[in-house]
């Protein structure tokens, strides 16, 4: 999500409205519909002014060890991953590409598999 995008588009709301949006956000919220402290009007602005995700679900699998892989492609279609890793002490570990490829080259991960290179 476009944080600045968010404020620009609630110009002239209060101030700590797009920190809601955040907070929403961080705390597992799909989509600007289950943001109920924020009206519906606003809801509606947002959902118009700016996208939830940019970022499109392409396939997800889950291993016999509780692991967890995503993998999403941008909206100009470059590839990117995340993991999730649960460990037996109840631990658990995240790793969210940043960029389409990698250069930890994990073998574990697609990402890593691919070159590093500039979006």
């Amino acid at each position: 999500m476009d944080l600045d995008l968010v404020s620009d588009v609630l110009a002239g709301e209060p101030d700590y409205r797009a920190r809601q949006v955040w907070e929403w956000t961080a705390n597992g919220a799909t989509s600007y519909a289950e943001m109920t402290n924020l009206s519906t009007a606003t809801r509606a602005v947002l959902d118009e002014g700016v996208p939830f995700s940019t970022l499109e679900l392409v396939h997800d699998a889950h291993s016999t060890d509780g692991t967890v892989k995503a993998l999403f492609h941008t909206h100009d279609g470059h590839p990117v991953e995340a993991v999730l890793m649960r460990y037996r002490d109840g631990r658990r570990s995240v790793c969210i590409s940043s960029q389409s490829g990698c250069p930890l080259t994990c073998t574990f991960c697609a990402t890593g598999r691919m070159r590093l290179r500039a979006i």
